[in-house]
């Protein structure tokens, strides 16, 4: 398992060094799109050529009749996408009387589209924000005070029956916050980081997913070893359940490695850390990890939390989309539990 984590790790700095020049190209993007228009500024597509626009006396009357500005006709091509995008009048708005005449702006440039691929213009102001986050909070502290104690009545308390059912409350309560966030007022899936992600990021992913399984033992052990009691473990139920029985550890497999990952990342993930990226990438996986671990409670269920938390939050920043996380929470959890079956 450790040189598996140890290639996987191997496999991922090269990954980032392969990037660089995704990277680059972003830059150079991004450059174009921010230098002022005229002469030495290039379409973002100029690989397949410049800005070009029809020509003759219909062209010219057409131009004369966008003022104030010159008008260029051009296809706007971005990462191997073309979108025609015509009648583009560069105007110096702060000399424009009427600035409602162009109701698209982009760096100084008026833009009326005719076409706009909602995943790549403009996808930062679909991001969820604070409206979001507290529908999404709402739900699930809604979630957690009327749960457990449907839980305890349903299942009188005995141990198997309320791990079965805990593990998976935990990922309905934050498929509910999900829902409860995404129809507030953004229904695409990736505004919340729902996307999908290259085969390669899966293998990386299940590495994480073991590293993750490892630094929790680890840190858990240690901590025991200080304080010598795991009487704070609110977790005894789901490890009753899970040496219940072949059936009752297939079931907890399923609520504990499938619904809570889903349920967590889509809320935690998908809610919390795509809407805080808007403030920086190090607040986006500090402040999701820290909520994510409160959540979890003041108990040894704050180490694992920590550690996953921390380690999907970079994952998110980096590729953009909830699934690595899922993958590692579930291998974490999955893992976590057969062992603890095998050792107990």
């Amino acid at each position: 398992m450790g040189s598996t984590v140890i290639m996987v790790a191997i496999a991922f700095v090269a990954d980032l060094r392969g990037s660089s020049y995704e990277s680059h190209e972003d830059d150079r993007l991004k450059t174009d799109l921010d230098r002022p228009p005229g002469r030495g500024r290039r379409s973002a597509g100029h690989t397949q050529g410049q800005f070009s626009g029809p020509s003759g006396p219909a062209a010219r009357d057409n131009r004369r009749r966008h003022s104030p500005g010159s008008t260029r006709a051009c296809f706007l091509t971005v990462r191997r996408n073309t979108f025609p995008v015509s009648h583009i009048p560069y105007a110096n708005h702060t000399n424009t009387s009427n600035p409602s005449k162009y109701p698209t702006r982009m760096r100084g440039i008026s833009v009326i589209l005719h076409a706009t691929p909602t995943d790549l213009i403009g996808a930062k102001s679909q991001r969820p924000g604070w409206p979001e986050i507290l529908a999404a909070a709402g739900a699930y502290f809604l979630s957690y005070i009327i749960g457990p104690p449907i839980v305890s009545a349903l299942t009188d308390d005995e141990s198997v029956a309320s791990g079965l059912a805990l593990a998976a409350l935990s990922g309905i309560m934050g498929l509910l916050a999900f829902f409860a966030a995404f129809a507030i007022r953004i229904r695409t899936w990736s505004a919340f980081s729902v996307r999908a992600i290259p085969t390669r990021w899966i293998f990386f992913s299940l590495g994480f997913g073991l590293l993750a399984f490892l630094l929790t033992r680890v840190v858990a052990t240690i901590f025991v070893a200080i304080i010598g009691s795991t009487d704070g473990d609110p977790q005894g139920d789901y490890h009753a359940a899970a040496n219940a029985g072949p059936l009752a550890l297939t079931l907890q497999l399923l609520f504990i490695a499938v619904l809570t990952p889903l349920g967590e990342e889509f809320a935690f993930r998908g809610v919390l850390s795509t809407a805080f990226t808007r403030y920086g990438a190090w607040v986006s996986i500090i402040g999701s990890t820290v909520i994510f671990a409160l959540a979890h409670g003041i108990n040894l269920a704050l180490i694992p939390a920590i550690v996953v938390g921390a380690i999907n939050g970079i994952l998110l920043v980096r590729t953009k989309s909830v699934w690595p996380g899922v993958i590692v929470h579930a291998v974490n959890n999955g893992v976590g539990t057969i062992v603890g079956v095998l050792f107990s």
